[in-house]
């Protein structure tokens, strides 16, 4: 796979659960409790999926939400 098309399809994935994760989408919990629960079938993984999870925690603390606006 192409590393410019690699990068673009691991931000929007990142993108998709960040903005799963955001307490007025519908399912929330739902989708948080799935990313903690999330075991990796091995260490390569398990790092990669760190890494990951690590960049969606800080996307989602800097996220400012403004409950009147859907």
């Amino acid at each position: 796979m192409h590393t410019n098309a690699a990068k673009e399809i691991l931000e929007n994935t990142i993108e998709n659960i960040v903005g799963a994760l955001i307490p007025s989408a519908p399912f929330s919990l739902a989708a948080k409790c799935a990313l903690i629960a999330y075991q990796a079938p091995d260490k390569s993984t398990s790092d990669s999926i760190q890494s990951i999870l690590t960049t969606i925690e800080k996307q989602v603390n800097n996220l400012k939400i403004d409950w009147n606006k859907p």
